[in-house]
């Protein structure tokens, strides 16, 4: 679970792993693109604890599964 304040909606809200809908490390440090609980696309910085309005096209790293979502 995670916790993103949306800028758009000017709410807090708390994101579980159907609102991730990528994760990666990239030359910016590890980012996540997240949705709110209504619809807006958001980019998570967690090196530098920001988070942004996903503009334009978002280039798109799929999440790795973990252990969980694997089968046995």
């Amino acid at each position: 679970m995670n916790v993103v304040d949306c800028p758009i909606c000017q709410k807090r809200f708390l994101l579980g792993r159907s609102s991730m809908l990528w994760f990666g490390n990239t030359d910016h440090g590890p980012r996540a693109l997240v949705e709110c609980a209504n619809g807006h696309q958001l980019i998570e910085d967690y090196r530098s604890g920001q988070t942004m309005v996903a503009q334009g096209p978002v280039e798109q790293i799929p999440a790795r599964p973990t252990s969980q979502t694997q089968p046995c």
